[in-house]
């Protein structure tokens, strides 16, 4: 502990300066949290917020419930008191001011100051005031600059030059105790024969040396917490910088990317708009080469044929003109559906600039409102350690017992506050890039024979050798079938089922490398082997006694990890699990809010679920207990706000990042729409939308071909394949 008159002299005076007026403190009072105000200033700032109930710290935001009898309800900082008290008997011998002297009452230099009179003195006076008898008391209470300089200005020495405090009660007495039942408050000897009789005593001087020493334990073990605070406050600074730095960078990639497929369009629109250029003078060229032909043979003819050629002239006009007028429709349709796709790709990147700009500042937010926390503890922290060390080193024995219990209660609910834990902080980034979902090449592609043949497409699902398994339903007699097709539509195999039903549809969902699984007409469900072109099947109601009677099979999908099969009924919210050998395991109930499963897919353990009839589509868990309610719906899939909200879910799949994509149907019969939606891989974030050119888009799936994925989306009757290159 430092020594001499500098010891004191070194403390900052910022240290005693009031937070709100920026002045040094008049009348502190102590919050809770130990930081400290002037009286006035805590009741102008109470009189300017009339009906709030809490005050809150400026210092550290801590929220403190105002006390009934208001700025007297916070205790007075008798430490501090005494620093202030301090400052004012340095300044006056250091500054060369001329003061009144309490005993001459001239205006002179002064070299001494009485404790006891509460007033300077002058050399002359001072000599007399230590020696007259009648003052006699007043000697251990007075003090020159002299002795300060010799003696050294310790807090203990500034502490036994001042007299004990005089009793509230009775004001003509000193205080000698303390009262432990009423917070420790000094009282003189009488008091604890009257107001306080009855009540715990202490001993001045004892309970001091008790505080002091409860405090120094507890200042102890908050500092071993000190380290890692302030590991803390760096670390969230750091992936703050972090998280701007990737944010501003991945926000230019995507506006650059967005400039480029609007270039790469309006290039086509440019190149459509020269080809029609180009072909109106090749046909009015031909048309003026006709013309001449016609009229040199009219010419060489005679006069009576002169009107068959006038009419062959007017058929070639008409002709032409009927060409050009077909040409200029086919182009202006084509470069009307180029202007959409520039609109609608304009509106899909603004949803979703502004869908990712809005979970990027709630990321901002979280991480801002932590680091608020962390320097509002920090600074507690600071002041409470500054506070604790400079108590213990004063030798006011009052202080000491006013100041230490208000210090040690604040030390509880800090420590918990700086051990506590940010276990997502690490997990915080920049909103992930969603992989773009481009046009193939040949777009889209004619399946070999469907339209022709007037066959349905109802499932699709793909296999490991880069092809995809279709199956639907056949207008010839009870037939159903199944069709190996590869990427340019071209059949590799195929082969149909009989059936009971009429026009019976069926689903179909990859199990494993060389094996999909197929469920038809009512009930059936099978193994479909592409190596053989084998398929073995069993009736459900043979393996399942609860299956209803009159209950279709509606979809199927597969967790190939786990080798499980599921599958949904009509009107009916039961999914039921199989193995990969085709036996029954067990039941699941969908929530209430589901109606029926339309389609399913498995995608990071939990069941995405298309509710066709209820116009909804959901992520639910699938740990539930056999045919229990214990089931969560983990969240539903936001609709596009595109042509409106009347959205309705067809089909769902996911590729092998996890990201998730639905096929949604809105409209009637003569104006449907189709768009593909994809979804971030916890399927809480709308990424981008594609419009399907196709009224009959009915399922999808996801193909890996060597080191590239598509997604693939077939149509219900018009044979059509539209494949996208996920990139």
């Amino acid at each position: 502990m430092a020594t001499g008159f500098n010891q004191l002299r070194g403390i900052d005076e910022d240290f005693c300066q009031c937070p709100i007026c920026l002045q040094q403190y008049k009348e502190p009072r102590l919050l809770p949290c130990l930081h400290r105000y002037c009286s006035d200033c805590l009741k102008q700032l109470i009189e300017e917020n009339e009906e709030a109930t809490v005050l809150s710290c400026s210092e550290c935001r801590g929220q403190f419930p105002l006390p009934k009898e208001g700025v007297a309800g916070f205790k007075l900082d008798f430490y501090m008191k005494d620093v202030i008290e301090y400052i004012h008997l340095r300044k006056s011998f250091d500054d060369k001011h001329l003061r009144e002297c309490c005993d001459c009452s001239k205006n002179v230099k002064v070299t001494a100051y009485c404790f006891k009179c509460s007033g300077y003195l002058c050399k002359k006076c001072y000599g007399s005031h230590v020696t007259k008898k009648s003052l006699n008391d007043h000697k251990q209470h007075t003090v020159s600059l002299e002795e300060l300089k010799s003696k050294g200005m310790t807090l203990e020495v500034f502490a036994d030059l001042k007299e004990a405090p005089k009793c509230q009660s009775h004001p003509e007495d000193f205080c000698l105790h303390c009262c432990g039942t009423c917070g420790n408050i000094p009282i003189c000897l009488t008091c604890t024969y009257e107001s306080h009789e009855n009540h715990i005593i202490n001993d001045v001087g004892v309970l001091a040396k008790e505080e002091k020493e409860k405090l120094t334990h507890k200042l102890f073990e908050l500092d071993q917490h000190k380290d890692r605070m302030l590991k803390m406050s760096e670390n969230l600074t750091r992936i703050t910088e972090e998280l701007t730095a990737g944010f501003n960078g991945k926000k230019e990639n995507f506006h650059l990317r967005h400039e480029k497929e609007v270039e790469v369009i309006k290039a086509e629109i440019e190149k459509l708009e020269n080809d029609n250029k180009i072909r109106l003078t090749v046909i009015e060229n031909n048309m003026q080469k006709e013309l001449i032909e016609s009229r040199k043979q009219m010419d060489e003819e005679i006069e009576a044929i002169k009107k068959k050629y006038e009419n062959i002239n007017e058929k070639i006009k008409i002709k032409n003109e009927e060409m050009l007028v077909t040409f200029q429709r086919k182009q202006e349709s084509k470069i009307e559906k180029s202007r959409k796709k520039i609109i609608f790709l304009e509106r899909e990147f603004q949803t979703f600039m502004t869908t990712f700009e809005e979970r990027q500042n709630d990321r901002f937010v979280t991480l801002q409102d932590k680091l608020y926390f962390i320097e509002g503890t920090r600074k507690r922290y600071e002041n409470l350690m500054a506070t604790g060390h400079s108590v213990l080193e004063t030798s006011n024995d009052w202080a000491v017992v006013q100041s230490i219990p208000d210090i040690c209660k604040a030390i509880d609910p800090l420590r918990e506050d700086m051990k506590r834990e940010f276990p997502d902080l690490e997990g915080v980034s920049v909103v992930e890039i969603s992989p773009d979902l481009t046009e193939d090449k040949k777009f889209p592609v004619i399946i070999e024979g469907i339209k022709s043949s007037e066959w349905r497409i109802t499932g699709i699902t793909s296999t490991s050798s880069d092809s995809a398994v279709i199956t639907g339903c056949t207008p010839v007699g009870y037939q159903s079938h199944i069709t190996v097709i590869n990427m340019k539509g071209k059949v590799l195999h195929q082969q149909k089922i009989k059936g009971s039903m009429y026009w019976p549809s069926s689903f179909c969902a990859f199990l494993s490398e060389f094996t999909v699984v197929i469920v038809r007409e009512s009930n059936e469900i099978g193994l479909f082997d592409f190596r053989d072109n084998s398929y073995a099947k069993k009736t459900i109601t043979d393996v399942i006694s609860s299956w209803p009677s009159g209950r279709s099979v509606l979809c199927v999908s597969t967790d190939p990890t786990n080798k499980l099969i599921f599958v949904g009924g009509d009107n009916s919210r039961e999914v039921y699990v199989f193995d990969d050998q085709l036996d029954f395991l067990k039941t699941l109930m969908l929530p209430r809010v589901i109606q029926c499963p339309y389609d399913m897919a498995v995608s990071a353990g939990n069941l995405l679920v298309c509710d066709f009839t209820g116009k909804r589509a959901f992520v639910v868990s699938t740990d539930m207990t056999e045919r229990g309610e214990t089931e969560q719906i983990l969240h539903e899939f936001t609709k596009s706000d595109l042509y409106g909200d009347n959205w309705q879910p067809l089909s769902v799949c996911s590729d092998r990042s996890g990201f998730i994509y639905i096929l949604w149907k809105t409209g009637n019969y003569t104006s449907e729409k189709r768009i593909v939606v994809q979804y971030s891989q916890d399927g809480r974030q709308l990424l981008r939308a594609r419009q399907i050119d196709a009224n009959d888009a009915t399922c999808m799936t996801t193909v890996v071909t060597g080191l590239t994925e598509k997604l693939l989306v077939t149509t219900w009757n018009s044979g059509k394949l539209f494949i996208y290159n996920i990139k």
